[in-house]
């Protein structure tokens, strides 16, 4: 899911060594996964979003997904070779066609 954050430098009276510590502060407990960030102004303040992902949340339902291997694959990936680069060399099942 993304989410949109905003940063305003009016927050800390236009010091932009603040507004700085405040991001960075941000990314460093949050560890977003950014897809867009843009700077605009408004009036005489500077406007920082980002468009992100929640980095926790992604890595967990990636690695749940990659853990869960249906029975069906585990009988026939049994006995199969796995190469250094962590793949696996299944040869295709024999199948009848339709035709």
């Amino acid at each position: 899911m993304q989410h949109f954050k905003a940063f305003t430098s009016a927050i800390c009276q236009d010091d932009l060594g603040q507004l700085e510590r405040m991001i960075n502060e941000w990314l460093e407990n949050e560890h977003p996964h950014i897809h867009y960030m843009a700077q605009s102004t408004f009036d005489q303040h500077l406007v920082i979003t980002f468009v992100y992902a929640k980095r926790p949340e992604h890595a967990t339902a990636v690695a749940t997904a990659e853990a869960e291997v249906p029975e069906v694959f585990e009988r026939t990936l049994e006995h199969a070779d796995l190469d250094p680069s962590g793949r696996v060399h299944v040869p295709l099942p024999q199948v009848e066609l339709p035709y």
